[in-house]
């Protein structure tokens, strides 16, 4: 004899564990961070380029200061009154950025080329987060490095030139102080630019290059080319409009943006490519 009542269905083990339990919350702002710079500071090679960039920053600022100090009695009156202390040291900072650059270009294309991207997305589903977590990575990398080398280099050639007894920077004057900061904060410019173009084009070689042309057409090009276009195109790209924030005061020689324009460059030359890279990591597959 049956009953008339169905007796109710036994859930499976695993299925009421599944329904009792609350979904697992995904990855935080801070998690998504502290995984790309673990990532980042986990293989040897970012490591050793970021320490060999300072290495190579400081010891060209001394090189250069040597040079300075030792070819000074060759220099004739309008070359020593033109010799800014600041200026040249600074430029010790190229080489340094260009290893960061391939560092920065690293941090994307080695993920796409290794496979590892699939697996990141799969943790960090919002790919905005993700982007903005790689960005605030490389920026810190190249903020602690472009400060060390900016400060650093200039401090280590004010001794130098000051051993052969060369005019050397007031470092409490307001345009000494202006170009040391704005140096310093300015270090990721082409970094976060690399990393944006790495995003898109998805290869190391053609990132580098292109950022690369972005850092020396101005100077090699600009200069042959009319007042105009120099006034109106070559100023607004990345390294002289960031030039205008930093040695404008010091190079006075030279026609740069105003401080405001000069901003607004900065700004645009990376959140431009940031939101193309935005684009295109949400369109397409890892």
């Amino acid at each position: 004899m049956t009953s008339g009542t169905t007796a109710p269905a036994r859930a499976e083990p695993g299925r009421a564990r599944e329904l009792d339990s609350p979904a697992e919350p995904g990855p935080t702002w801070r998690d998504t961070v502290a995984s790309e710079w673990a990532k980042l500071i986990s293989l040897r090679s970012n490591v050793t380029t970021m320490v060999v960039s300072v290495l190579v920053g400081l010891v060209l600022a001394a090189l250069l200061a040597v040079l300075v100090g030792a070819t000074w009695p060759h220099w004739d009156q309008a070359g020593r009154d033109d010799f800014d202390p600041v200026l040249f040291p600074l430029t010790a900072g190229i080489l340094p950025g260009v290893l960061m650059i391939g560092l920065s270009v690293r941090a994307v294309t080695g993920e796409y080329g290794s496979g590892m991207m699939r697996l990141t997305l799969t943790a960090t589903p919002r790919r905005d987060r993700l982007l903005a977590a790689k960005a605030v990575v490389v920026t810190g990398a190249n903020l602690l490095v472009g400060t060390v080398v900016t400060i650093g280099g200039v401090l280590l050639a004010q001794v130098v030139f000051a051993a052969y007894d060369l005019p050397t920077a007031r470092l409490g004057d307001p345009d000494t102080v202006r170009a040391l900061l704005a140096g310093s904060a300015l270090s990721p410019l082409f970094a976060l630019i690399g990393l944006a173009i790495a995003v898109v084009v998805r290869g190391a070689a053609a990132s580098v290059i292109a950022v690369l042309g972005l850092v020396f057409a101005p100077a090699v090009v600009g200069s042959v080319l009319p007042d105009w276009w120099q006034r109106n195109i070559v100023a607004w790209m990345p390294g002289p409009a960031s030039d205008a924030l930093t040695i404008a005061p010091l190079d006075v020689e030279t026609d740069y943006l105003a401080v405001g324009p000069a901003l607004v460059a900065v700004a645009l030359w990376v959140a431009l490519p940031l939101a193309a890279a935005l684009l295109a990591l949400n369109r397409r597959d890892a």
